[in-house]
């Protein structure tokens, strides 16, 4: 452990912006001193790249480092309450903070948290507010000394997530969400200690917004290069149950040995979501886009418990697994445009597993094309890998990997991978023709494509819906 005033020579290089050394040599100026915290300071110990900037400035009052961090840009005071600011400069956008106190006060704000800031509070006890140890290491931009006084520096050596203080860790029950993202994340392992300060927090994440717990879940659906390692350690911390509670009931829900192998329904939830983060990034897709995937493969099943039977057949748990899932994503404010496309994958699951690709007509694969809007055809094929991968491996990835290639090469030559087609018949087309816009125009579009499914001509469908219209 190291003293407040003291610090060692970092064993490892943090890439530090020069506007960062700019604004710590102010803040020495003025008699402070800056800090990099945080996910930089950790992400460099773990020998990785990062995107985060946040600066802990000491000795000097919220009032100076505002007139400090102005003189870099514009400066978003939106956290000035908790001693928090946020700067751009120079395209880097920065986290400055002041170090605090939390206390848990349910009144005192949304999160349920009082904080008080003090300049003057020292780095020991500034870092023993922090949740993980990995994430109490602090640097020293212009001498590069490193103040570790937790040993966090032991525990990124021994690939251990711990809880620097289980007495401040429980101010905030969302830590045992950011665990788990951490956890998974980076790969470290929860000692014993940690475990159990998890489960008891697990009892508080009724006082936490959704919106948050959504931010964390984003971080480990799409960071993760194995998601189930977190939403493993969610379950075991009884957290699981609480948040995601369709995901969790799975846990013993029989499946059919014969495709199932690997377990239960929850089990292979959780291999389902590891193979949908690799099929995301084999596919180097964006961090909505792979949100979208993994999270479909996270509920794909969640219908399971409800039609599950003797057999082992859970005969439309697809259809009540959609409704489930945007209960759930409205549940946890998950935007709207993604939830739908979340939902529909869900309720579109199977399809691409009974198609026959010998026989499949190109009017079903665009039907399906328009049914899964707003997702896409890409996704639902993903998805579909996913959950055979999901299955320990009983059809092999090369036999999975043809199939999906068929599937996309299909719907390629249709132009519906990414979008379903054009309406065959559409509303400008209606209005041409002399009818009226109103309710039925949505009736007539849907007939129109039907039409199409069965070999008419654009010319044959419209004059059919018009005729229809006038009757």
């Amino acid at each position: 452990m190291v003293r407040d005033s003291g610090g060692m020579t970092a064993g490892f290089t943090v890439d530090v912006a020069d506007v960062v050394k700019e604004f710590s040599q102010r803040v020495a100026d003025a008699g402070g001193s800056a800090l990099m915290v945080g996910g930089s300071v950790r992400d460099a110990a773990l020998g990785m790249a990062s995107s985060d900037v946040d600066i802990e400035v000491h000795r000097l009052p919220l009032s100076e480092v505002l007139h400090l961090a102005s003189t870099l840009g514009t400066v978003h005071d939106v956290g000035a309450s908790f001693g928090v600011l946020k700067v751009r400069s120079r395209g880097i956008d920065m986290d400055i903070s002041l170090p605090r106190v939390d206390s848990k006060r349910p009144e005192a704000n949304r999160r349920g948290i009082s904080a008080q800031v003090d300049p003057f509070l020292g780095i020991t006890d500034a870092a023993r507010r922090r949740d993980f140890t990995v994430n109490a290491i602090a640097f020293d931009p212009l001498t590069a000394h490193v103040f570790d006084p937790f040993d966090g520096l032991g525990d990124v050596k021994a690939r251990r997530l711990r809880v620097v203080d289980p007495v401040t860790f429980g101010q905030d029950a969302l830590r045992v969400f950011r665990a788990a993202q951490i956890a998974a994340r980076f790969g470290l392992t929860v000692d014993a200690a940690t475990a159990d300060v998890l489960a008891s927090s697990s009892g508080q994440l009724s006082t936490v917004s959704p919106e948050r717990f959504t931010e964390e879940l984003r971080k480990l659906l799409v960071k993760a290069p194995a998601p189930s390692v977190g939403l493993r350690l969610l379950h075991q911390a009884a957290a699981l149950e609480q948040v995601l509670a369709p995901v969790a009931a799975l846990d013993g829900v029989p499946q059919d040995g014969r495709h199932h192998p690997e377990g239960d329904a929850l089990e292979h939830t959780f291999q389902a979501v590891d193979a949908a983060a690799i099929v995301a990034r084999r596919q180097g897709l964006d961090a909505s886009q792979r949100f979208i995937v993994v999270c479909a493969a996270l509920c794909h099943d969640v219908g399971k418990r409800a039609c599950f039977d003797s057999s082992g057949d859970a005969i439309g748990h697809d259809t009540i697994g959609a409704q489930i899932t945007e209960k759930l994503l409205r549940g946890l404010r998950v935007e709207r445009s993604v939830s739908a496309a979340v939902v529909a994958l869900v309720r579109e699951h199977m399809k691409i597993h009974t198609f026959d690709l010998d026989t499949v007509s190109d009017s079903a694969l665009r039907r399906l094309a328009r049914r899964v809007h707003p997702a896409t055809m890409s996704a639902l094929v993903w998805l579909s890998e996913a959950d055979i991968a999901g299955r320990a491996q009983v059809w092999s990835a090369e036999t999975m990997s043809q199939r999906a290639q068929v599937v996309v090469e299909r719907c390629a030559r249709l132009q519906v991978q990414s979008a379903p087609p054009p309406d065959f018949v559409t509303g400008r087309m209606l209005i041409a023709a002399g009818l009226r816009p109103g309710r039925q125009f949505g009736s007539l579009i849907e007939q129109g494509n039907r039409l199409q499914d069965e070999g008419l001509s654009r010319q044959e469908a419209l004059s059919r819906r018009v005729s229809i219209a006038d009757r």
